[in-house]
């Protein structure tokens, strides 16, 4: 375009002022103003139809199509669930007395339902104080000293490991890293030292338990009432805090069988636990109780309760719309064959009886001693020397000498030195090895072997087996054990449970059965002379308290070996029905004919009441007639030990025990350990329990 300036009229007192024109130079005029005006208003009121059309679809949707569902939107209610957990079924005797009971309690909970996140540290400070004040403890699984600077906490490298793991710091970090990356990590700078300490203590054990909404925390466990009574005079000042009513176990006798009645502990490996009872009210959670041996172990399924659960419904504003309870359900009771006060006279009769030995013989140490029902199977006592009480730290109690922890009644191995004859007259007997009246010639040596030629210890002439037994002859045994064989005389160990499996509910120690089978194992040989030392309980023969008890059991009842076993029968928490009825369970029957049982019972009553017998003194004046065998089991460090077998009574056997003594000297010496346990089967009343549950046998 070419731009013209207009012409100026002549005379024209008008100010010259710009203006613009164009040539037409094949463009279009620009429009005008008010013509773009015009224009523009059609588009700005489609664009604004087309908004206004958007909202009101969009109103529609939500106002009436589906109103419904954005109301519910508008009130969404989270539900976050709590566990209530069940009580634990309680451990019973055999009479109702209680050996394992829950004792009601107070703990202190940690909500995060109540409680905002930014005052946490806060409430757990206010939580110390109190508890500081009241002497009493809160949970802290740091691994870290209260000393600063902070030191690993001695005898914790697992838990070192894991709490380097943790905080994802270099697995040589020291303490002082780990501290203060907590520091950061929990936002705890410009506090001082302890106070640091202690809240990241208890906020990492709050991580450990899967502390969150739906995950409450027990800051402290078994608090007294005072201290209860002091957080909730306090209430106001402590949001997300609550007292939470639970159960503890209490064991009533705690020097009563703790071997058998075990214990409990949080679960250390929760992989062994997750998938068990896998989506049921039984499965387990990462802090969960559960029984870590003995009974409180081995009847797990049964003492485990149901949990309840706590649902919580929140809206959006946070505010508890509503809260629903479902009551756990208790473990089961579990009722033992223990007799608690047949097994307190054992133990405390191995005890003294063991102290009055060791002032000769300062060896003397150690033994233990088992009581079973003849016809059942049924342990009525268990009892292990040293022991321990479950009121003691176990700590210490490790530090001890003799092993307390150890439970020598079923895995302790010994042997049996002369106990074993009856063994050895049954399998001569039953191979044709020997015959009830034959006799053999005792003249002290025994000179069949010319490289081996042990002695008897006495010359009893011509002797029958019933005669042998009593006069525990070795000369007999050495005989008839040559002429049966090892092989037969380990088929007859099998099938009266010596050397196998008693079939207890507890880990138990198989023992060894002497042969040449054994001698393999350690690279040596057997040797024609090794036979007669295993007929009279020597060689390599090894066998537990609790396999010497069953043994005799078979013996007085004929010849049916019945398993071993505490569980009497397992009742519902209230005793109210049956959960489940422990029915003797029979292992094997011997198949030995009765009139060779017969001879043997014979020879071990003439150990007691024939004047030549060598429990005799004992038992000379007793009022019931009893079968028994002493052994002197010689050991190669020291004095003998001695072992002893007894069933009572002998026309109708009720029971068998047994006796071991480590470094006891003779089988006789141990005898009257046997003589305090069967005055108080026989001749002393039962103690009832202060409420005898409906159900429970009596014996």
């Amino acid at each position: 375009m070419q731009r013209i300036l207009p012409k100026r009229v002549k005379g024209s007192k008008t100010p010259r002022r710009k203006a613009t024109a164009y040539v037409n130079d094949g463009m279009s005029k620009p429009a005008s103003s008010e013509q773009l005006t015009n224009k523009r208003l059609p588009v700005l009121a489609i664009l604004a139809g087309v908004v206004i059309l958007a909202y009101t679809i969009r109103l529609v949707d939500m106002q009436m199509v589906n109103r419904a569902f954005y109301v519910d939107e508008a009130n969404r209610l989270t539900t976050n669930a709590a566990v209530i957990k069940a009580p634990r079924g309680e451990i019973l005797d055999r009479y109702g007395r209680p050996l394992a009971k829950n004792r009601e309690g107070y703990n202190i909970i940690i909500d995060g339902l109540t409680l905002p996140k930014d005052e946490l540290s806060g409430v757990i400070a206010a939580l110390a104080d109190i508890l500081t004040e009241s002497g009493e403890e809160w949970r802290d699984n740091l691994p870290l000293t209260d000393n600063y600077p902070p030191e690993f906490a001695p005898d914790r490298d697992d838990r070192v490991t894991a709490l380097r793991r943790d905080l994802s710091v270099n697995k040589y970090a020291t303490a002082q890293n780990c501290f203060d990356t907590m520091i950061e990590r929990y936002k705890l700078g410009g506090l001082p030292r302890n106070t640091q300490r202690m809240l990241m203590g208890v906020r990492y054990t709050m991580e450990l338990d899967g502390y969150s909404l739906a995950n409450t925390f027990t800051f402290a466990e078994d608090v007294s009432f005072s201290t209860v009574s002091k957080i909730k005079e306090q209430s106001f000042n402590l949001k997300g805090v609550d007292i939470d009513y639970a159960f503890f176990r209490e064991y009533t006798a705690p020097d009563i069988a703790p071997h058998v009645i075990g214990g409990i502990g949080k679960i250390q490996d929760w992989s062994k636990y997750k998938d068990k009872f896998e989506d049921t009210p039984k499965s387990y959670l990462m802090d969960d109780v559960v029984g870590i041996d003995g009974i409180e172990l081995a009847a797990e399924e049964y003492l485990r309760g149901q949990n309840g659960t706590r649902n919580v419904v929140l809206n959006s504003t946070g505010k508890v719309e509503s809260e629903t309870v479902t009551e756990p359900v208790p473990g089961n009771t579990v009722i033992l064959s223990l007799d608690r006060d047949l097994q307190r006279v054992a133990q405390n009769s191995l005890a003294t009886r063991i102290a009055a030995l060791a002032k000769t013989n300062p060896t003397c140490t150690a033994g233990a001693a088992v009581v079973m029902k003849v016809e059942t199977g049924e342990v009525l006592a268990s009892a292990t020397y040293p022991s321990y009480s479950k009121a003691e730290n176990l700590l210490e109690v490790t530090q001890r000498s003799g092993n307390p922890l150890f439970d020598r009644a079923l895995n302790g191995g010994y042997p049996p030195g002369s106990t074993f004859k009856p063994v050895t007259g049954i399998a001569g007997l039953e191979t044709g090895a020997i015959t009830p009246t034959e006799t053999i010639r005792c003249v002290g040596r025994y000179t069949f072997y010319q490289d081996f030629q042990p002695s008897c210890g006495h010359v009893d002439g011509n002797i029958d087996v019933e005669h042998a037994l009593g006069r525990s002859c070795n000369y007999y045994f050495f005989e008839t054990a040559r002429r049966t064989t090892i092989d037969n005389l380990n088929k007859f160990c099998r099938l009266l449970g010596l050397g196998v499996p008693t079939g207890v509910e507890l880990p138990e120690y198989s023992g060894i059965l002497a042969g040449p089978e054994e001698r393999q194992k350690a690279g040596l040989v057997w040797n024609p002379g090794d036979t007669i030392q295993a007929g009279i309980g020597q060689s390599d023969n090894a066998f537990t308290p609790m396999q010497m008890a069953q043994y005799t059991s078979t013996i007085a009842n004929n010849g049916s070996r019945w398993a071993a076993r505490f569980i009497k029968e397992v009742k519902t928490y209230s005793l109210g029905s049956v959960v489940k009825a422990n029915e003797p369970k029979l292992l094997n029957a011997t198949g030995i004919l009765q009139s060779n049982l017969d001879v043997i019972k014979a020879g071990m009553l003439r150990v007691t009441d024939d004047n030549t017998g060598t429990a005799h003194p004992t038992f000379k004046n007793y009022p019931i007639k009893i079968g028994g065998k002493t052994g002197t089991a010689q050991v190669t460090n020291g004095i003998a030990n001695g072992i002893f077998i007894v069933f009572a009574p002998y026309e109708n056997p009720e029971i068998a025990i047994s006796v071991v003594v480590e470094h006891g000297g003779y089988g006789a010496d141990i005898a009257p350990i046997a003589l305090d346990i069967m005055n108080q089967y026989f001749f002393t009343p039962v103690e009832p329990a202060q409420s005898v549950p409906t159900g429970i046998l009596l014996k």
